[in-house]
């Protein structure tokens, strides 16, 4: 049993290393190169603990795939955008005017490495950890220490304030529900893309933004973005409980 429980760790931690090489390597060949690497590593280790593929890990097709996956999409895109409004209305942020090129060459940024992080995070944290723990725990525990670890693996932003790391506990929940009601990775991932791509284009200085963060900008958007995350943590708590979308698939 030790030696089992050995193994799935020792997964978990090479998958999270792995996670974290396309944002470490300087080129753009080099963040294909290593994001493809990714998703053939994390094939083969996980049959090294009786893992079948991405399908056991909640990334299959079904009928409602690509329902789940744009309703994703739309909620995250405005949750940021809900950020967004508000601290331009209140004259915190504005976004600069830019060429047509330079909108295209963001946009595309943002798709590729947001992609990259919603199928990488969900695969890991949602996939990957509840698939080893549900068949030893609760499914409060299991939300608890999923939280807990999405948290501890955003560890190189030390840097933020304390609202930005509730953001990321309550935002491990949010992408957690969908994957517990559904039994599939879809909504999250598309939840998870949604909300970092409009977060990169709106509310970075490698987006839009024009609006140079000191340290009380910063304190603010990540006080707001908390609020923001806990109001949608309750709407997808209630939405999700009510309509059962688990009984569609």
């Amino acid at each position: 049993m030790r030696y089992i429980v050995n193994k799935k760790t020792f997964v978990f931690i090479v998958l999270v290393l792995l996670s974290y090489l396309p944002f470490i390597v300087n080129t753009t060949i080099g963040f294909l190169l290593t994001a493809i690497l990714f998703f053939y590593a994390t094939l083969k280790l996980v049959r090294v603990i009786n893992i079948n593929g991405f399908k056991e890990l909640g990334l299959y097709y079904h009928k409602k795939w690509i329902y789940l996956l744009v309703s994703g999409i739309f909620i995250g895109c405005v949750f940021n955008y809900t950020v967004y409004l508000i601290l331009s209305h209140f004259d915190i942020i504005t976004l600069e005017p830019t060429s047509l090129k330079r909108l295209l060459l963001i946009f595309l940024f943002a798709f590729f490495t947001t992609g990259f992080t919603a199928f990488a995070e969900e695969i890991i944290f949602r996939g990957f950890l509840v698939r080893v723990l549900k068949e030893h725990l609760s499914w409060k525990v299991i939300l608890l220490m999923i939280s807990i670890l999405f948290t501890v693996y955003h560890l190189p932003q030390w840097g933020l304030p304390l609202p930005y790391w509730i953001r990321y506990f309550v935002m491990a929940i949010v992408f957690t529900l969908p994957f517990i009601f559904t039994k599939s990775l879809w909504m999250s991932i598309g939840i998870h893309f949604g909300g970092n791509f409009t977060y990169y284009v709106l509310l970075t200085e490698l987006g839009l933004l024009a609006t140079e963060k000191n340290e009380n900008i910063v304190l603010i958007m990540g006080w707001v973005s908390a609020s923001v995350a806990i109001v949608l943590l309750c709407f997808m708590y209630v939405v999700l409980k009510k309509v059962r979308i688990k009984n569609i698939l």
